[in-house]
C-alpha cells in the first residue's frame, strides 16, 4: 500500500460512534485519511450522513462498500451483535478491519473473527481507542523506564447514571450489559498497566436485571501474577468517580476521568511532591460522545500498521483482544451462577 496517497475508509454504520469516528478523522490531514464509502441499513440516513463529511457514495447495504475497489480499510461502527458477521463480510472481499469493541459477543465468535482475517490475510483490530491516547503513551513509557517504580495495585471506576435509558442497552438482542459497553475498558486499562500479566484469579459479583437477565453493575477483583492486584467497580445506574488510580512504588498516579479517554495525570510522590501532566486534546466538531476526537490516534495507528504491511497492532493485539473477551466471560459466568 502506497504512502502516497490517503488510506481510504469505508464506514459500517451512521450511527453516534460512527459519525464521531468520522469527525475525528476530519482532524486528520486529507493527504492521510479521507473517507470514501457509507453504508446503513436505512440508505437514507447513510445518505444524510455522507452529505454531512461530504463523501461521495453511499449505501443501504455493508456489501456495497466490501466490494468498492476504491476502500482500503473498513470501520465498523455498528450494534454489538453485528460486529462479527459484519467484520466477516468485509475481509471476505479482503478489506482489513478497524471494528469497535467489544469486538464479538464471545470467545467463540472472536475465533471466527481472527481465523477469517487469517485465512484472508487482511489486518484486523479491535477499536480500543484508549490505548492510543497520548496520555497513556507517555504513562506506558515512564513505567517501562521505572520513573514511577513498580505498578502493584490498579483501581478503576466507571459508572454513568441512568445509562439504561439508552434502548440498545435494555435488549439483550441488542448485545445489552454494562460489561461489555463499560466495563470492558477497566478490564483492558487493568491488563494494559499490567502488560499482559495472567489472571491467577478473578472474582465477580453483581446486580443482574431479573426481567432480561442483562447485568447492571459489578464488582470484580483481579489477582495478577507477581502479587498484583486489581479492583474494579462498574455500574449503569449510579454515577461513579470514573477514575483509575494506580499505586506504584513511588508514589500515586491518579488518571482523572474520563480514564478511558484521559487528558490529565496527576503523580503523587511518596515524598509529597506532586507532578501533573496534560495532555490536550485538537478542537473539533461538537461530537455525541465525550473526547471522542481522540479516536484519530487509533486511525492514525491503523495507517501507520496498515502501510508497514502488519496484519495485527502491536498495541491491540489478536492475544489483548482474546485476554479481554476470555475475562468477560469468566465475570458473566460469574454473575449467572
Amino acid at each position: 500500500m502506497s504512502q502516497e496517497r490517503p488510506l481510504r475508509w469505508g464506514i459500517f454504520g451512521c450511527g453516534k460512534i460512527s459519525f464521531d469516528f468520522c469527525i475525528a478523522l476530519s482532524t486528520l490531514s486529507k493527504e492521510k485519511h479521507i473517507i470514501t464509502h457509507v453504508a446503513a441499513r436505512d440508505i437514507s440516513k447513510a445518505e444524510e450522513f455522507a452529505q454531512h463529511f461530504n463523501v461521495k457514495s453511499f449505501s443501504g447495504n455493508y456489501e456495497d462498500v466490501a466490494k468498492d475497489q476504491d476502500i482500503d480499510i473498513i470501520y465498523i461502527g455498528t450494534i454489538n451483535p453485528t460486529h462479527k458477521s459484519l467484520s466477516i463480510l468485509a475481509m471476505c472481499h479482503g478489506k482489513p478491519v478497524l471494528c469497535e469493541k467489544p469486538v464479538c459477543m464471545n470467545s467463540a465468535e472472536l475465533d471466527e473473527v481472527l481465523t477469517c482475517a487469517k485465512e484472508n490475510n487482511v489486518f484486523f483490530m479491535e477499536g480500543m481507542w484508549t490505548a492510543f491516547f497520548p496520555l497513556y503513551r507517555d504513562l506506558l513509557s515512564n513505567i517501562k523506564s521505572g520513573f514511577y517504580g513498580d505498578v502493584n495495585v490498579v483501581s478503576l471506576t466507571f459508572g454513568i447514571q441512568n445509562l439504561f435509558q439508552k434502548d440498545r442497552l435494555c435488549k439483550p438482542e441488542l448485545g445489552g450489559s454494562v460489561l461489555f459497553d463499560i466495563g470492558i475498558y477497566t478490564l483492558f486499562v487493568a491488563d494494559m498497566l499490567f502488560h499482559g500479566l495472567p489472571v491467577k484469579q478473578l472474582t465477580a459479583c453483581g446486580h443482574i436485571d431479573a426481567s432480561t437477565g442483562i447485568d447492571r453493575s459489578e464488582s470484580v477483583t483481579l489477582l495478577y501474577e507477581g502479587n498484583k492486584t486489581a479492583q474494579i467497580l462498574i455500574d449503569g445506574d449510579h454515577q461513579l468517580p470514573n477514575e483509575c488510580v494506580i499505586f506504584c512504588s513511588e508514589g500515586t498516579v491518579v488518571i482523572e476521568a474520563p480514564f478511558w479517554c484521559p487528558t490529565k495525570l496527576i503523580f503523587k510522590r511518596n515524598d509529597g511532591n506532586v507532578d501533573v501532566r496534560s495532555f490536550p486534546l485538537p478542537d473539533s466538531e461538537q461530537t455525541n460522545f465525550k473526547h471522542s476526537v481522540g479516536l484519530r490516534f487509533e486511525a492514525e495507528h491503523v495507517r501507520d500498521c496498515l502501510y508497514a504491511g502488519r496484519l495485527e497492532s502491536g498495541l491491540v493485539s489478536h492475544a489483548t483482544s482474546k485476554r479481554i473477551m476470555s475475562l468477560m466471560q469468566e465475570c458473566e459466568n460469574q454473575l449467572n451462577s
